[in-house]
């Protein structure tokens, strides 16, 4: 079986905007992204593994300066 990232390689000419559906203020204190950055200490490592957007990765990693792996 062979990895359908591979065959995808290309297809776009820069990756998307993880903000790109995101119709609201991602910085809203009451925001899911907000409330779990919260929860992060500042410089840390966090694992993101999940099918979203990454809006709430891309706000830990701005409000945290965290590293995502």
């Amino acid at each position: 079986m062979t990895s359908p990232d591979s065959h995808s390689s290309g297809f776009l000419a820069t990756a998307p905007d993880a903000l790109r559906y995101e119709y609201l203020s991602p910085m809203d204190p009451d925001d899911a992204g907000m409330k779990l950055a919260n929860l992060i200490e500042p410089n840390s490592r966090v694992l993101d593994v999940g099918c979203g957007t990454g809006v709430i990765t891309n706000i830990i990693r701005c409000q945290k300066s965290a590293s995502i792996i």
